[in-house]
């Protein structure tokens, strides 16, 4: 029988945070945990609401387990032309390079007229949706914040009344916020390349999805 048969399967979902880079192969947390067969639904660059839509879309495997990461709250997401090969890639947004001229001006206009609040509050209850969802179905999961923060330029990431408020009952679940991490880094594309750190993150994740309550 193949192993992978056996094992748990572990629905990940998030940004560039969550993901391996095939580059620097077993350095992240996700490669860190034998005991799971990995669903890897993580794309980097993605919104929140991409975030959710690719949760939604992993849910239909039916895994065991979900580890969730969510994002900054000003990404904006477009439709990418379905005539070309993106990397299987179906969404794209103002952290891509792939935006024409008139999708940029849009989030250009879009950022410099929205309100920051909004912006966070919106982000905050999609996260909510999400972990909900997990709850409602007796799915055991793990977050980790990451950027779902106001101010990005502060560090560690202030915390704010939107995260307390509408995130704060799943607080037991949460995990190490790795874009605290100070030494961001563009490569590996996970950006945190300090061992500890991952191998922290790994050991929450199996902590939390064994011993937390998810009823």
């Amino acid at each position: 029988m193949d192993d992978n048969q056996m094992k748990k399967k572990l629905l990940v979902v998030g940004d560039s945070f969550m993901r391996p880079d095939a580059n620097y192969p077993g350095q992240h947390w996700s490669e860190m945990l034998p005991e799971y067969e990995i669903l890897m639904h993580a794309v980097s660059g993605s919104s929140n609401g991409i975030i959710a839509w690719k949760f939604f879309e992993g849910l239909k495997l039916k895994p065991d387990a979900v580890v969730l990461g969510f994002t900054i709250s000003n990404r904006i997401e477009f439709k990418l032309d379905t005539k070309k090969d993106h990397s299987k890639r179906i969404w794209t947004t103002n952290a891509h390079q792939d935006l024409t001229a008139d999708q940029r001006l849009a989030v250009d206009y879009y950022l410099a007229t929205a309100d920051e609040q909004m912006l966070l509050f919106k982000a905050c209850v999609q996260a909510r949706c999400m972990l909900l969802e997990c709850r409602q179905r007796g799915l055991p999961f793990a977050y980790s914040l990451n950027c779902l923060f106001n101010n990005l330029a502060v560090l560690p990431y202030p915390s704010s009344s939107e995260v307390r408020d509408l995130l704060g009952e799943f607080s037991l679940h949460e995990c190490t916020n790795l874009a605290t991490y100070q030494g961001f880094k563009m490569s590996p594309g996970f950006h945190t390349d300090d061992p500890v750190w991952q191998k922290r993150m790994a050991d929450e994740v199996v902590r939390i999805l064994s011993t937390v309550d998810f009823s």
